[in-house]
């Protein structure tokens, strides 16, 4: 259950325009009831929902808040599905032994794009950056709505900053289609949406999870969109994925394989022979370390800099392109259509809206940068340690680097942009309002529009400007210590390969046919290998 900061830190953050006062969870409930906050106009319909459900779950689960419970699977429907209940989860772990699980596979369902969770924590955020897999069902009849536009321009904003095409996208209930004809044009439709969004060649499955369901329990035969989703599912878990794995276990048998020779040919060296060869490992050990010593960083740094830049300078950019969705989405006639006191309240919540909108969309642009970045200093890392690999084959031929791994890159915190303005500051914009007519029919909306981004645009260019710094500072920082990682791997592997030759050299207790026998397995292994590929 979340704890009593967390809802708080909801509940603040969503009646925000409304300057709570409150110290704790009970006051502040006790305000939103006594000022009908839940009920005012100026809040989105999901919010009205979620604050609702918060007074109207309070009294069942206050007690429970902060703490952890256990619950039987009977009982799990009444949690998820109740939103009195559900809206006090902060996560459910439910255990279920099924084909997948027992594969090892976790399958986690994300807060909705429309969710309060989703709308305000690095919930999805975290899942989209981590997961080995991301499956999005949308279905045959629904249209996506802003927060799923929203959702999906994210995951096409950070598509391409992944080495593996991990996501996989689902029509379900295509039984209603009446038939294949319409089926496929309902499909072109959602690809067409979805390139639209930013999410180029999506991987797109139409099926029926009610068919399939029902043909699976009476083990009749699956038809054959499922049979292709679950193809294509199967062989990205099996084989893209695993190839990683599989090629990483690879290099460590090549390894031992090279070991295991220069094992067998000190056997046959005389005593004249490993003295030479004894001075050879020692000016070989001086060479390989003093390469690694010398890895620089500045050019790295230098280029991990101009990516950033770059980046952020396309923010603002497609910022200014976007303004005229966010605009027409919060100002339009369904939310402005008073007068007078009124209208002015309208205009001040369709602000407030906007405002929230753009900064949350430059909170996502900044957490897509991050991905984008974080993808690059994978690849220069790759870069540098593929580089030494092969300077240092060039001064021993037999030295093998196992594959370096580090833990992930951590992503800064950022904080929504816009969250300290109010209506004060765009008080000259509003006041063009002359009406709704002029407004729209006289096409009004279009200099308010352009003067609201105007005024908006010096303190957009300072939230990316005061980040830049952020990021710049967090990455430039986890660079280094990826390279100082590096090296001292280097240096242990150095240490660790000189030493185990000198081993060699004076240690003739094994077996030379035993010796042999390994060597030949692991030969056997590597050539099974190749010829699989080829295949």
């Amino acid at each position: 259950m979340k704890d009593e900061t967390k809802l708080v830190n909801d509940l603040t953050s969503l009646v925000s325009q409304f300057s709570p006062k409150a110290d704790n969870l009970d006051e502040l409930l006790n305000w939103i009831t006594e000022r009908h906050i839940h009920q005012s106009d100026q809040l989105h319909k999901t919010h009205q929902a979620y604050l609702a459900a918060i007074l109207n779950g309070y009294e069942y689960s206050r007690a429970a808040i902060g703490q952890e419970r256990t619950i039987h699977l009977d009982d799990f429907a009444a949690y998820v599905t109740d939103e009195t209940i559900a809206c006090y989860l902060e996560s459910v772990d439910l255990y279920y032994d099924c084909s997948l699980t027992r594969e090892g596979i976790t399958l986690v369902d994300t807060p909705g794009a429309d969710s309060i969770n989703a709308r305000h924590t690095n919930v999805a955020f975290d899942y989209i950056k981590y997961a080995d897999a991301i499956l999005y069902v949308t279905y045959y009849n629904h249209a996506f709505s802003r927060a799923d536009r929203d959702f999906l321009m994210q995951l096409g904003r950070v598509k391409d900053a992944f080495h593996l095409d991990k996501m996989f996208f689902i029509m379900n209930a295509s039984d209603l289609a009446q038939d294949a004809s319409e089926r496929r044009m309902v499909q072109q439709y959602i690809e067409e949406q979805l390139t639209t969004l930013g999410i180029r060649f999506p991987r797109l499955f139409p099926v029926s999870s009610k068919q399939s369901l029902e043909e699976k329990r009476h083990d009749k035969v699956l038809n054959d969109q499922m049979e292709s989703f679950e193809a294509a599912f199967d062989h990205f878990i099996h084989h893209e994925l695993a190839s990683i794995t599989i090629q990483s276990a690879v290099r460590d048998i090549q390894r031992a394989k090279q070991a295991v020779r220069q094992y067998l040919d000190s056997l046959q060296m005389n005593a004249e022979e490993k003295e030479q060869a004894r001075k050879e490992l020692m000016e070989k050990q001086s060479s390989l370390q003093k390469l690694a010593d010398e890895i620089d960083t500045g050019l790295y740094e230098q280029k991990i800099s101009q990516k950033l830049e770059k980046q952020l300078y396309y923010v603002l950019e497609r910022l200014s392109i976007r303004f005229h969705d966010l605009f027409k989405e919060t100002f339009n006639p369904a939310t402005i259509t008073g007068s007078g006191k009124e209208a002015k309240q309208q205009l001040e919540n369709c602000l407030w809206n906007l405002l929230d909108y753009t900064g949350y969309e430059l909170l996502q642009e900044l957490r897509a940068v991050s991905l984008r970045i974080e993808s690059f200093i994978y690849d220069l890392k790759q870069e540098v340690y593929l580089d030494y690999t092969s300077k240092s084959s060039n001064i021993d031929h037999a030295f093998l680097l196992p594959d370096f791994e580090e833990s992930e890159l951590s992503t800064p915190d950022y904080e929504q942009a816009f969250s300290n303005l109010d209506a004060q500051t765009f008080e000259k914009e509003l006041k063009q309002f002359n009406g709704t007519k002029a407004f729209f029919a006289k096409n009004e909306k279009e200099s308010m529009k352009e003067n609201l981004f105007n005024r908006l645009y010096p303190f957009a260019d300072n939230y990316i400007a005061e980040n830049h710094k952020t990021m710049h500072a967090a990455y430039i920082n986890q660079w280094n210590a990826i390279i100082d990682s590096i090296k001292r791997f280097i240096a242990d592997h150095v240490e660790n390969y000189i030493d185990n030759q000198l081993r060699m050299i004076t240690d003739q207790s094994i077996d030379l046919n035993t010796l042999s026998e390994k060597h030949d397995m692991l030969n056997k292994i590597l050539t099974e290998y190749e010829e699989m590929k080829a295949e």
